[in-house]
């Protein structure tokens, strides 16, 4: 079970990731906090273990997720996170208006698309009413 400070985004679709030299969509963090993953369903077998950079505002964290070589076509995976000297890495700090994305390595030999979500936890939860609507707010929204 995921705790409550965790959130996801779509990131959408990356195509061509054996040769694509472009990235992913930018995507805005709503709130400060950190990257701790991503899922991603790919379209091809993947051979060749391939990471994808994570950039933030358009310029490379120094962090990478790591897609496993073997993984089958038509399956999802959550991805592992790693520095550049290879060790694992457990989130990168965003902040609120940050845009984010995913850029190819183009290790992938095969011509492949994938489709993904960003994995994201606040800095904090303040309380429980950032995820709870009293019904009084939601008769506010309703006008007859």
């Amino acid at each position: 079970m995921r705790p409550l400070s965790q959130y996801f985004i779509v990131g959408g679709a990356l195509t061509n990731i054996h040769n694509s030299t472009g990235s992913s969509e930018k995507v805005c963090v709503p709130r400060d906090g950190r990257i701790v993953g991503c899922v991603m369903n790919v379209h091809t077998v993947i051979d060749a273990e391939t990471t994808f950079s994570i950039s933030i505002n358009t310029v490379d964290s120094g962090v990478d997720f790591v897609l496993p070589n073997g993984t089958a076509d038509e399956s999802g995976v959550s991805m592992l996170m790693r520095d550049a000297g290879g060790l694992g890495v457990s989130s990168v700090s965003v902040k609120a208006g940050d845009s984010i994305e995913l850029v190819s390595n183009q290790q992938q030999f095969a011509a492949t698309n994938v489709d993904y979500t960003w994995i994201l936890e606040r800095d904090s939860v303040s309380s429980i009413s950032e995820f709870y609507v009293r019904p009084q707010q939601l008769s506010a929204l309703h006008t007859p």
